[in-house]
């Protein structure tokens, strides 16, 4: 697997996840490369205008879960009422957006994460079923960690030795 088959995969992904993740309208991912965070995939635009607008801000709900402990969850349902991430809330409110869920890529809960998947809804509170969103987090993350593994060097030969046939 490549990095263009890590973005077909991460695509697909996005929009599965908002298929299954009840009242998610959008979803996206954003990874971290040389410490620098982008939007690695998205299921529509109003998600990676939403990512630009974190990005841009350096600040939301999804950097923010990329530093933090624990569990690797944040969820603001109404973001309207939410008092911080100001920009992002502007834009929100330009696209109709009202509440997000943000969840750290695992499978490590130190920070920083290597990225978070992030829900974006429609309609305020509608986020409630963080076990669906933590599980497309975990598949996220291991197919980044399966590409991210495969661009390291082999320590292991690239061709086995062949056997001996008995009696030569």
């Amino acid at each position: 697997m490549d990095v263009r088959d890590l973005t077909v995969a991460l695509g697909w992904l996005v929009q599965a996840a908002v298929v299954t993740v009840e009242g998610a309208d959008f979803a996206s991912i954003i990874t971290v490369d040389a410490s620098r965070p982008s939007t690695a995939a998205y299921s529509a635009s109003v998600a990676a205008k939403l990512d630009h607008a974190q990005l841009d801000a350096h600040s939301g709900p999804s950097l923010d879960v990329i530093q933090a402990s624990g569990a690797g969850l944040i969820y603001q349902p109404d973001l309207t009422r939410a008092g911080r991430w100001a920009k992002l809330a502007r834009v929100a409110a330009d696209q109709g957006v009202r509440s997000v869920l943000a969840v750290g890529l695992f499978p490590t809960d130190s920070k920083p994460r290597f990225g978070a998947l992030t829900f974006y809804a429609r309609d305020p509170g509608a986020l409630t079923h963080h076990g669906l969103a933590i599980m497309f987090a975990a598949h996220a993350a291991a197919v980044i960690t399966r590409v991210t593994a495969t661009r390291r060097p082999s320590t292991r030969p690239t061709r086995w030795p062949r056997r001996s046939s008995p009696g030569t």
